[in-house]
């Protein structure tokens, strides 16, 4: 037997951002903000989501949102996760439903963020970890990145 499930209506990662017609990223963030409800904070690290979505003084997320540089998403993500779990154990607030999400392009992720997800890892924080991963570093010129696969790499540099 089947099980239907629906989609939230409502948008956690609003329209009138700034993404290309048809970006992909856009479009899987926009789900996966609605599979993840309002009782969520993102940790979102510089690339290109970042860029779309948050110009001052506007903002596409309707959630709590940080914007983290490349190389420490999983860090702040790490901080999150620790901060709720200190004041829902001291009585200051129940968060012990919230959900705690980081994400990253494949860069921030593989790359220069390696570091930061293996620490938290190794200190078994309990949050989501989202990658991007489009092969490359795309919001600086499509440099790659070590997630990059290798005939990807060769189309790229040998034009």
């Amino acid at each position: 037997m089947s099980r239907q499930t629906t989609i939230d209506p409502k948008e956690r990662f609003a329209p009138g951002h700034r993404a290309c017609i048809g970006c992909a990223e856009a479009l899987a963030v926009r789900m996966v903000c609605k599979v993840l409800g309002d009782n969520v904070i993102i940790s979102n690290a510089t690339g290109c989501m970042e860029i779309v979505s948050s110009q001052m003084p506007y903002s596409s997320w309707t959630v709590p949102w940080i914007h983290t540089l490349f190389e420490n998403t999983a860090a702040v993500a790490s901080g999150i996760e620790a901060a709720t779990k200190v004041m829902t154990r001291k009585g200051i607030r129940d968060l012990s439903k919230v959900k705690v999400v980081a994400m990253a392009g494949d860069g921030g992720t593989s790359d220069i963020g390696l570091q930061a997800l293996s620490g938290a890892l190794e200190r078994g924080h309990n949050f989501m970890y989202i990658c991007f991963d489009n092969e490359a570093y795309m919001n600086t010129g499509v440099q790659r990145s070590s997630a990059t696969l290798t005939r990807y790499y060769y189309y790229l540099t040998c034009r």
